[in-house]
């Protein structure tokens, strides 16, 4: 603005051929002194405030740099992690041979009727399997044992004094044909309730099958490695409603615990068909 008005007084004084003496040349060389002060501090005050918003501006971004460091230093609320299941670890010594025993107690589980029910998950290490092909012997360490006496242990019967159902799960490996490898697994938890009726003493436990079929990985293993998908596997019901879906229940009772193998992959999976199998052979007598 200053500079616009100065030159348009210069400039009128020139277009208009004017002359001026004495005291008032003075005067107007005095006030275009003075114009040209104001127009030379405009001039600096328009640089001082450039520099001022500039410095403005590196200051935020510093600001919001040096913020955005801070926040990310901080240490970041903890979520509680999930309580962890009810998970031990048992060894059961039966003559020269020790099993060792994972075992998950599920939380309490409603079926879609609103009937709940409680499991315990036994899972028998990896060393321990059925031997490959074979529907009548357990291996551990690679040599046979006698499950019977396993059933009989003191530690088990202590588990069956706590349960109202015995649920055995049969398994058979990716070796093999569909039709037979499935045929294998339900003859395997079929000889677990042999086993088993042998060795249960309580007279109120009910005894179910369930057969998971043929494991289906293209994990190409050879029956050594393959052995941790004939695992034993044993479910106590510890508690129940009457005409509790048992079906549903286990279902999501298994898909929650962590198994030694990948529960979806076996030939007769989501199709859970517990069988119930009667009681014991000591009530039956």
């Amino acid at each position: 603005m200053f500079a616009r008005l100065h030159f348009t007084l210069s400039g009128f004084v020139k277009s208009r051929n004017m002359r001026f003496t004495g005291k008032k040349l003075a005067y107007m060389k005095n006030l275009e002194e003075l114009i040209s002060l104001f127009f030379k501090l405009s001039t600096g005050l328009q640089v001082a405030w450039g520099v001022y918003v500039c410095a403005v501006i590196v200051i935020g971004i510093a600001l919001f740099v040096l913020s955005a460091n801070f926040l990310k230093g901080l240490p970041k609320e903890k979520v509680p992690p999930p309580p962890p299941p009810n998970t031990e670890t048992v060894q059961i010594t039966v003559g020269n041979h020790i099993f060792t025993i994972v075992s998950v107690t599920s939380p309490v589980i409603v079926d879609t009727a609103g009937k709940s029910a409680k499991f315990k998950i036994s899972i028998l290490s990896r060393e321990c399997h059925w031997k490959y092909e074979s529907t009548t012997e357990v291996l551990l360490n690679d040599k046979p044992v006698d499950m019977v006496q396993f059933f009989l242990s003191p530690g088990m019967q202590a588990d069956f004094d706590t349960v109202r159902d015995v649920i055995v799960i049969g398994t058979a490996s990716e070796q093999g044909k569909i039709k037979i490898e499935n045929k294998r697994s339900d003859e395997r938890a079929e000889q677990l309730i042999h086993w088993l009726r042998q060795a249960v003493k309580q007279p109120s436990i009910n005894f179910y099958t369930l057969s998971l079929g043929k494991f289906q990985g293209a994990e190409a293993l050879n029956k050594e490695e393959s052995a941790y998908q004939r695992s034993i596997v044993l479910v106590g019901v510890i508690e129940r409603d009457e005409n509790v879906n048992l079906n549903h229940a286990l279902k999501q009772a298994l898909e929650k615990t962590s198994l030694p193998f990948t529960l979806s992959k076996y030939s007769k999976y989501p199709e859970f068909q517990l069988v119930h199998v009667g009681g014991s052979r000591v009530l039956d007598q």
